[in-house]
């Protein structure tokens, strides 16, 4: 997932954008999830998990279905353990991910593992789930159940972070070999926020190790079981091996055999509280049922590495998930969910991409796959609850499914927050212009290693960009090379001479560069009115400020059409066609030297623009530029430096007469080229001399000019000034006079 900007190797310009949308979070480590708490309700739940989600009592726990997280064990495909053949494993639930299905022009360095190792959820809402004590049949109504996991995040402060994305590849359970019914559709639910810890709600923090016949327990006992009365101050098991049947016996804090007293409807079962833990290789079935009780929390951590039911875990499990020796109880989140179906397209349900590939299974028959990339606006919420306003304290995440009727198994190829450098200006680039609420701006990123099968416009490398190549055991292995992308969706899209940007802290020096050059890339969205060419304008602004001292450029954009197909098939697209000329910035630093001299003399309060830019189009500042199929618009406002941009801006807006515009721009390789290359020349001078014993004169002088340099320096470490300096020194002894 890590950015390297590609190079344009014809002019070895200076980048100066840096598309970096990379993952702040990696959440696919499986033991990093732990038994989520019950989901909250609130007038704008499509849930109800808890008819009194207020009152502490085995009721909490009623709809909780049965949910296994896992990574499926290399062993699998390795060693077949006994009872386990190729027909198992050559389900999509079950089978081998390879990068090159999911990423087919990701390089991969020699030695280093070609298989994706993926994060697995089977849920099961027909079974009831831990510490789930229903007198009723969980099988009833299973649409009503949940299973969830949750964990803690380690940097909280998202705002700071720039957190912008749940993003996921996700395999779609509709498709191929082993697919479930199309009738079974359900919602998987993100919760972000504070969570509660108290996933047996009693008030009382459980942990394993303040268990035991030596330790002190609550008086009476409390309805789920035996909770320790002492502080926490280490999660670590008794010295005492021998003791470790005792303390290690899930969050009840019950042994099977005091199991029933409390969960009194499954008392006649084995494990009255569904807790127990079973290690994969110490069981029978297929890979989904080895793994069905993988989590369980009674028995997870076994002494001796030799004992067949080997451990999973070597510490106490505890309600304390961040392992900060408080259990917090507040549940106050912002929540996000996503429709699983059949037949989900791109536009839809925060979908942005879609790979459709044909695998060769392991016992040889082939079989359809299909990976949907999800990106959830972090944003922007679904819903809120609880007393949370801000994204300045996210410390817990959660996820859950709900609505299923049947088994379902979710596979995810990828799972993380992305954060981004750039960052979204939140106010009016428009004096007259007041931001729209019904307008969404989504900042997001393309690639040619997720997004090269992109529907219904493919991602590719932009004319004459060569991807980074790095040197690593013998071989060259190309990098990633991806666009900024900015997408303005929303019920009203943008209005006329409406503007959406993102913006970013730089410090460079253009003064030795004679081009600005980017690429742009324009596209009508899905499911939404066509865009034409130059209703929609791609814009760069940089400076001192974004308000006072700045110089705009601004391009109408040519609209890619994609080819007429159907949409589970699309056909590439070239590079001239994604990146036409007619949207390539090409302008020379020069105009913008002219265009502020020409505006030094006018009063800004007379200029027709609203926002006080003083516009000209470069041919009407450079005659010889008339013709130009990209021609540009460039402004100056104030009094900007070139020798100290400090910020820039990349956004899009719409033209002046069409309004309710969407679509997705993608900018990509802003570069200052043509580097002033110049050497330069320097003097010095020293002059003494004396008129008798009357009087002394010392003069000394230096002068050196723009590129002058010592022979090691580079370009950009020379002189950037022309300097003269001097001093005079006079000694007069005017007593010889008398």
């Amino acid at each position: 997932h890590k950015l390297v900007q590609a190079v344009d190797n014809l002019m070895n310009p200076l980048l100066i954008l840096n598309v970096n949308l990379n993952p702040k979070h990696y959440m696919r480590l499986v033991y990093s999830w732990s038994l989520a708490s019950t989901p909250v309700k609130d007038d704008e739940s499509d849930y109800n998990f808890n008819e009194n989600s207020n009152s502490n009592d085995l009721e909490y726990g009623y709809k909780r279905a049965k949910l296994a997280w896992y990574t499926i064990d290399p062993i699998f495909y390795t060693q077949k353990p006994s009872g386990i053949t190729n027909d198992n494993l050559s389900l999509n639930s079950t089978r081998r991910i390879f990068s090159e299905e999911l990423y087919p022009l990701t390089e991969i360095a020699q030695g280093q593992s070609q298989v994706i190792s993926t994060l697995d959820l089977s849920y099961y809402p027909t079974e009831r789930g831990p510490y789930n004590n229903a007198d009723l049949n969980v099988s009833a109504n299973p649409s009503t159940n949940f299973g969830g996991i949750m964990r803690s995040i380690n940097s909280t402060n998202f705002e700071q972070g720039n957190v912008e994305y749940i993003q996921f590849w996700a395999l779609d359970p509709y498709v191929g070999t082993g697919s479930i019914p199309t009738t079974n559709t359900g919602k998987i639910y993100f919760n972000l926020g504070e969570i509660s810890e108290d996933v047996l709600k009693d008030g009382r923090k459980q942990f394993e190790n303040g268990l035991g016949p030596d330790q002190i327990l609550v008086k009476s006992e409390p309805f789920w079981g035996n909770v320790p009365a002492s502080q926490s101050l280490i999660y670590a098991f008794d010295a005492n091996a021998g003791n470790r049947k005792n303390q290690d016996v899930g969050l009840d804090g019950l042994s099977d055999d005091n199991e029933g007293a409390a969960y009194t409807n499954y008392a006649s079962e084995k494990d009255p509280a569904a807790d127990d833990y079973t290690y994969y290789l110490n069981t029978t079935g297929g890979i989904a049922d080895r793994y069905k009780n993988y989590n369980g929390v009674d028995g997870n951590s076994a002494v001796d590495i030799n004992d067949a039911n080997r451990g999973a875990s070597t510490v106490p499990d505890v309600e304390d998930i961040n392992r900060d020796n408080t259990m917090n109880t507040i549940n106050a989140y912002y929540e996000y969910s996503i429709d699983l179906k059949p037949n989900m397209s791109i536009g839809q349900n925060y979908i942005t991409d879609i790979r459709n590939t044909q695998v060769t299974l392991p016992n040889g028959s082939k079989s359809d796959a299909r990976w949907i990339q999800f990106k959830i606006p972090v944003a922007q919420p679904e819903n809120t609850i609880g007393s949370i306003s801000d994204f300045r304290s996210i410390r817990f995440m959660r996820m859950f499914m709900t609505g299923f009727t049947n088994e379902v198994t979710l596979r995810f190829g990828s799972l993380d927050l992305v954060r981004g450098d750039w960052r979204r200006y939140t106010n009016p680039l428009n004096n007259s212009k007041v931001l729209n609420e019904g307008t969404n701006l989504d900042v997001l990123a393309v690639n040619v290693q997720e997004n090269n099968q992109r529907c219904p416009i493919n991602y590719i490398i932009p004319p004459g960009v060569q991807r980074e190549q790095l040197y690593n055991n013998n071989t060259l292995i190309n990098q990633n090379e991806q666009s900024l992308a900015l997408r303005v969706s929303g019920d009203k899209g943008l209005e006329p001479e409406d503007s959406r940007a993102v913006f970013k802290n730089v410090s460079v020096d253009m003064r030795q560069y004679n081009k600005l050059k980017m690429f742009l890339h324009a596209e009508s969205l899905p499911n939404e009115i066509a865009i034409q060419d130059k209703q929609m304008i791609g814009f760069i602004r940089f400076g001192n400020d974004f308000s006072q001292n700045f110089y705009q450029i601004e391009i109408p954009l040519k609209v890619t059409t994609p080819l007429a197909t159907s949409s589970s098939n699309c056909s590439p697209l070239s590079a001239e066609t994604v990146w036409p000329a007619d949207n390539e910035i090409d302008l020379s630093l020069a105009l913008l030297t002219t265009l502020k001299i020409k505006a030094m003399g006018i009063d800004p309060s007379t200029l027709l623009n609203s926002d006080g830019v003083y516009y000209m189009f470069e041919d009407e500042i450079d005659p010889s530029l008339v013709g130009k199929t990209n021609r540009l618009r460039i402004g100056v406002k104030g009094n900007p430096n070139f020798g100290l941009i400090r910020n820039l801006m990349l956004g899009v807006k719409s033209n002046e007469t069409h309004n309710g515009i969407k679509g997705e721009v993608w900018f990509d390789e802003l570069r200052v080229a043509g580097m002033d290359n110049k050497g330069g020349m320097a003097a010095l001078m020293n002059v003494d001399s004396n008129m008798a014993d009357f009087a002394t004169v010392s003069a000394t002088g230096k002068k050196s000019t723009m590129g002058f340099g010592a022979l090691e320096q580079g370009s950009n470490e020379r002189s950037r000034e022309d300097r003269k300096q001097y001093n005079i020194v006079t000694n007069l002894n005017l007593g010889k006079l008398l």
